[in-house]
């Protein structure tokens, strides 16, 4: 699994260059970079070839140590503030990589553990109280899975029930009721339908965008036959437990992947996968222009099998209406029994892991029961027990602390935008009032007003419980039809999910309470420390609102791509340029980083320590700035992962971002004496800044 980088990188400083992350048989990426941050900014190509050819761990160096303790901030600042601390780490087959965020991940999950700990060791709590919550669905899937509750007869009689209606259709009109009569009974979304959703373009309001939920991969399907075999069998093999003989699953398997890979055939897959621009897809049609484009699904019945029992509405939202069209090509009594066949792969998908044995294709046999308990807690009540991990781990300290800094960085921001030269004035107002209106929704929202209700879902059998729970989901769905959106960012994330996010659609700024953990926070750190280790995550994902995709949304969080002046996107355009060819030049594992790929994040972390920087003022805030903002990122992976990253990680490699970001900067030359020569030196004209 592990391998020695074996022979060195070279360049024209073979010492200067010589990686002490030898002595680890897996790769931290400043392993597999060049050390000489000149040569790869632009000073000439270093020969990156590496032989991992040997799986046996070898120390032949004799003096990686010594190494360690001579790298510079003008050799690597990178490996001069980590370098020790990534000799002292280890990965496991559990851990392949470790690192800021990752060491919060099991820090989070470790005290989400003492949380269902201290819960399930008790036995009185207050109806409807998340602690009751927890605690019973805790022991319901214990004693079910330990068998010491046995309600086979139970569930096998809704399993059959259920799988009576879907299979029950004998036309497509009836297909629509019994989409609708799925949705409000199991909490099962049908195949195709209408869902509520905020209007990206006038956010003050609820519109019904058109939903396809495939039971197959697309993506998969459309590139390969082999995938289509892939996505047929696993498609064969649940039918295959709703009672289809195997020839016969196999069969109408095939007629769904057929169908699906007509669907894929007219689908954007840019689209599903995000890689093209929401104001390029995103489409707001008149009920009658929609109709138009359809010939055999009506308005109504989409929103019918949606759920909704309401009038037809004026405006329907639309990503991709070539593949709607081919949707609705094949929404006819001959392709009828895929329709079905697709309804109830989506059903026992859903509740797979509920149902019995006699149905289940799941093997539990050696699953932890606890371990299965503890994982449906912290994913399908995150929101639940996130309120509780916030309650005891997010303090008043720490509130106040970030608080303060996301006024700092706001403020700061005002100061950089109109200091930019090559921003016009009805540009800056733009950006000024985008700042002006942006929320910061930090940690986790107040508590829930306790109801009993919230604790009625509870059953005898597991599965019904299950119902239930995406039942009331439902319910709280539709009654959100006729209400106005809630601009809450904390109903996006869990307070125990480690992330920190801009959100467009709400021009607000989300930190959650599980990243204010270390090294991302340090509690018995100073304000510009942790400046540098929070601060700039958080200056990082303010400057996402003036990236090339941010300045697409108003200050009202609305999609209107022309509100940014013409004249400043085109200048901006100039500026993305330079920073996609300073990236570029970097490699790793003897690949070039890809700086288009990387373009938003790489700006943005310039834009976030620059606004850092000028809030420290002076050399020593400065300093602290710099050295806390390279280990918040310090990390160690394996090499397979770091390649894959390369390719598909919008971020840079740690390394570069560390070695790249401070190399932009004035101050870092100032401060630690770097000068022409020097590896870690950048050229005055070819560093990059936002601002």
């Amino acid at each position: 699994m592990k391998k020695s980088m074996g022979k060195l990188l070279k360049s024209k400083n073979k010492q200067k260059n010589k990686s002490f992350f030898r002595l680890k048989r897996v790769v931290s990426f400043v392993l597999a970079s060049s050390l000489s941050l000149g040569m790869l900014a632009g000073c000439g190509e270093a020969d990156t070839s590496v032989n991992t050819d040997s799986d046996t761990f070898t120390n032949d160096s004799g003096d990686d140590t010594g190494y360690v303790d001579s790298l510079t901030p003008a050799t690597d600042f990178y490996g001069y503030i980590n370098g020790k601390e990534l000799m002292n780490m280890s990965l496991s087959e559990k851990y392949q990589q470790r690192g800021g965020l990752d060491d919060v991940e099991i820090t989070v999950n470790e005290q989400l553990d003492e949380i269902i700990d201290e819960i399930i060791s008790g036995d009185a709590y207050e109806q409807g109280s998340y602690e009751q919550v927890i605690h019973d669905v805790y022991y319901l899937i214990l004693d079910t899975y330990s068998g010491n509750v046995d309600t086979t007869e139970k569930d096998n009689a809704i399993i059959e029930e259920a799988l009576a209606k879907m299979e029950a259709p004998a036309d497509t009109d009836e297909l629509i009721n019994m989409w609708h009569d799925l949705y409000l009974d199991y909490g099962v979304r049908c195949p195709i339908g209408a869902q509520l959703s905020t209007n990206l373009k006038q956010n003050d309001e609820f519109i019904f965008e058109l939903s396809f939920t495939s039971v197959g991969d697309l993506e998969q399907i459309k590139e390969s036959d082999n995938g289509a075999v892939i996505n047929r069998d696993s498609l064969a093999d649940t039918l295959k437990i709703a009672g289809v003989s195997a020839e016969e699953a196999t069969s109408r398997a095939t007629d769904i992947v057929y169908g699906l890979k007509e669907i894929a055939s007219y689908t954007n897959m840019d689209i599903v996968n995000k890689e093209i621009e929401v104001e390029d897809y995103y489409t707001v049609y008149s009920a009658d222009e929609l109709s138009d484009k359809l010939s055999n699904l009506s308005i109504d019945e989409l929103i019918c099998s949606g759920g909704y029992d309401v009038k037809t509405p004026e405006i329907i939202a639309v990503d991709d209406i070539e593949q709607w069209s081919t949707i609705d090509s094949l929404f006819d009594n001959e392709h009828l029994q895929m329709w079905k066949d697709m309804t109830i792969c989506a059903f026992l998908n859903e509740y797979m892991d509920y149902i019995p044995s006699s149905y289940s294709a799941v093997d539990t046999t050696n699953v932890s029961v606890d371990k299965k308990a503890r994982s449906y807690i912290k994913s399908k009540l995150d929101f639940v027990i996130g309120e509780l991990y916030a309650e005891r781990h997010y303090t008043d300290e720490k509130r106040e602390t970030i608080t303060k800094m996301c006024e700092d960085l706001r403020d700061e921001y005002y100061v950089l935008i109109d200091g930019a030269d090559d921003i016009s004035d009805e540009g800056k107002a733009f950006l000024k009032a985008k700042l002006d209106n942006m929320e910061f929704f930090i940690g986790a929202d107040k508590p829930h007003e306790l109801d009993p209700s919230d604790g009625d879902f509870f059953d005898e059998s597991l599965l019904l419980t299950m119902i239930n729970f995406n039942k009331k989901k439902v319910e709280k769905n539709l009654e959100l039809y006729g209400t106005i959106p809630e601009k809450n960012g904390f109903k996006t994330m869990a307070a125990c999910t480690v992330n920190a996010c801009y959100m467009p659609n709400y021009n607000c700024i989300n930190i959650t309470a599980a990243i204010t953990n270390y090294p991302i926070y340090d509690e018995n750190a100073g304000y510009y420390e942790n400046l540098g280790r929070i601060g700039s995550v958080i200056g990082h994902e303010i400057s996402h609102a003036f990236d090339s995709s941010g300045v697409k949304w108003d200050k009202d969080g609305n999609l209107n791509p022309e509100a940014f002046p013409e004249v400043d996107r085109e200048a901006f355009e100039k500026k993305q340029q330079q920073a996609i060819d300073y990236y570029n030049k970097f490699t790793v594992l003897g690949s070039h980083v890809n700086g288009k790929l990387t373009l938003a994040e790489n700006l943005a972390d310039i834009s976030g320590v620059q606004c850092c920087l000028a809030i420290a003022e002076t050399p020593e805030n400065q300093q602290k700035v710099f050295e806390n903002y390279a280990a918040v990122w310090c990390c160690l992976l394996t090499d397979t992962i770091a390649k894959r990253y390369l390719e598909i990680d919008v971020h840079a490699p740690n390394i570069v971002r560390i070695n790249a970001v401070v190399a932009c900067f004035d101050e870092y030359y100032e401060i630690y004496g770097v000068k022409e020569g020097d590896p870690m030196f950048v050229a005055p004209e070819e560093r990059v800044r936002r601002w």
